[in-house]
């Protein structure tokens, strides 16, 4: 099934418009409606939790420079993840995107670390101990999630996560990128194995990756005041479509292997 799976992922145009998938739909009030699309076809629960914090940061050149910031916006940033990867399995397999409440959002934040491999039946075990829960039980082939990640940045011992902006202070005029940290995992909605998990990869500042996730450099004058974020359309705009075009670019890359 996973290979079919893969191969549709394939074969679908990811730029269609996502406009006509709704993700804001709940699985307790999409339950009958997925119950019936169900039959004949495999199910996908598409869940994201990247969630609501914008993380504006600056790395000094030297460490008193650091400044970390974290503002709440209504971006509806787990919707447009959740689309875009609803919309290109939608014509084949029944797809429910799931919106989480706030306590599965809290359980699927307190799973279990994985490193190498090791932790990783655990972490899958949780991840489908909530899922089940948040779907009320509804049998369903795979789980697709959308899950936040950090990253160092460049070569220094700072720490950047989730979805944001980060200016790096240099000698000149530094850098300023958009970020967008996260991984995806599939998961066999039977066993509970975490089938393939991967990220987004970033650009270079000479030898070193800015950051190990998306990222798109912008002009210094992009970064805000905290208090501005949620009110900047252009910031808004810029991030959806990073997160949009970088989970495109994921995609086919964690699914080539099946041609």
């Amino acid at each position: 099934m996973l290979k079919r799976l893969i191969m549709v992922l394939l074969s679908l145009p990811l730029a269609t418009a996502l406009a006509t998938a709704d993700p804001r739909v709940s699985a307790k009030r999409s339950g009958d409606a997925a119950q019936q699309a169900m039959v004949g076809k495999d199910s996908i629960a598409v869940i994201s939790y990247l969630g609501n914090e914008y993380s504006v940061r600056t790395i000094g050149f030297l460490a008193f420079g650091n400044k970390r910031d974290t503002v709440t916006v209504n971006w509806d940033l787990d919707g447009v993840a959740a689309a875009r990867i609803a919309q290109s399995l939608k014509a084949q397999y029944a797809v429910v995107p799931v919106k989480l409440s706030a306590q599965g959002i809290s359980a699927l934040k307190a799973a279990p670390a994985s490193l190498f491999g090791i932790g990783e039946e655990s972490r899958a075990a949780h991840f489908c101990s909530v899922l089940r829960r948040e779907t009320q039980g509804k049998p369903f082939s795979y789980y697709v999630l959308i899950v936040p990640s950090q990253s160092d940045y460049s070569n220094t011992n700072q720490i950047v996560q989730g979805i944001g902006i980060v200016y790096r202070q240099g000698i000149d005029t530094g850098y300023t990128h958009l970020h967008a940290l996260y991984r995806v995992e599939i998961l066999d909605g039977n066993t509970c194995k975490i089938l393939r998990s991967d990220a987004p990869r970033g650009e270079s500042v000479g030898f070193s990756a800015v950051l190990h996730g998306a990222t798109r450099e912008v002009d210094r004058s992009w970064m805000p005041e905290p208090s501005a974020v949620s009110a900047d359309a252009r910031l808004k705009a810029a991030t959806r479509e990073l997160l949009e075009q970088s989970l495109s670019a994921l995609l086919r890359k964690m699914f080539a292997s099946a041609q």
